[in-house]
């Protein structure tokens, strides 16, 4: 992150996090990190899952051709979901599928979709995005995001470290495998159904791709998992153990 951000986040969080009634996180992980940072006992500490919008489900093709045509991409293709935020390991990711490309079929391309250009707060990046078969869409509108993602032959995501992941589930959700790091909140997340890899090894992360692509019983068995795996998250359930919280809150309050 930038220097200027890091300092804000450094001086900010702690402070809030001892005047506020409960702190609410989205992972088991994130959880103890906050403990860990801030010195909070951890029973102050909330975990309410993230869940999955409507418009991650698997699309007929009609739609996902639809969404091909308008972001100008080819039929079969890796998706990677990434920021200008280094923790997103993007260099590495594009270093794998350099290292493999020749190896799988020449009409599978690799499609990084999201806003690489936010320096602001993430620094400026040398990032070489010159690849075989590579397409940068930038920034995807919400309408595309769905069928973009249940077009993939799989999602690519070796982010570093990720306090959930949610596009891990969003992928899962679509009936799209899965690759993603062995590391921080992302195994609780995936939940034994997504391929996972050290993050940090850019020949892992090529011999994931590699195993998806040409091992069509794997992509299938992961898809399966996938979707049933995505049904336990859902905005629904979040929105009422808010409700829960607040009322708990509320009541803890109005009886001092």
């Amino acid at each position: 992150f930038a220097p200027s951000f890091v300092r804000l986040y450094q001086a900010l969080v702690p402070r809030l996090a001892h005047r506020v009634a409960r702190v609410v996180t989205v992972s088991e992980f994130s959880r103890r990190q906050i403990a860990d940072r801030t010195g909070l006992a951890p029973d102050r500490i909330d975990v309410i899952y993230n869940g999955v919008a409507a418009e991650f489900r698997p699309y007929a093709a009609e739609f996902i051709n639809a969404t091909r045509a308008a972001l100008k991409l080819p039929e079969r293709y890796l998706l990677v979901q990434a920021t200008a935020d280094r923790r997103k390991n993007l260099a590495r990711t594009l270093d794998a599928w350099r290292m493999i490309a020749a190896e799988v079929p020449e009409d599978v391309h690799l499609v990084v979709a999201g806003n690489l250009a936010r320096a602001h707060v993430f620094g400026t990046s040398d990032l070489n995005l010159v690849a075989p078969r590579l397409h940068v869409t930038g920034y995807v509108a919400d309408e595309h995001m769905g069928p973009l993602m249940a077009g993939a032959d799989a999602l690519v995501f070796a982010s570093l470290y990720e306090g959930f992941g949610l596009p891990v589930i969003e992928a899962m959700a679509a009936g799209t495998p899965v690759i993603t790091g062995n590391n921080s909140a992302l195994p609780e997340v995936a939940g034994g159904a997504a391929l996972l890899v050290d993050a940090g090894s850019t020949e892992a992360i090529a011999g994931a791709m590699r195993d998806v692509l040409l091992a069509p019983g794997l992509a299938q068995s992961l898809a399966g998992r996938g979707l049933e795996r995505a049904r336990r998250f859902t905005w629904e359930s979040a929105a009422q153990q808010y409700i829960q919280l607040f009322q708990t809150v509320s009541s803890n309050t109005s009886g001092r």
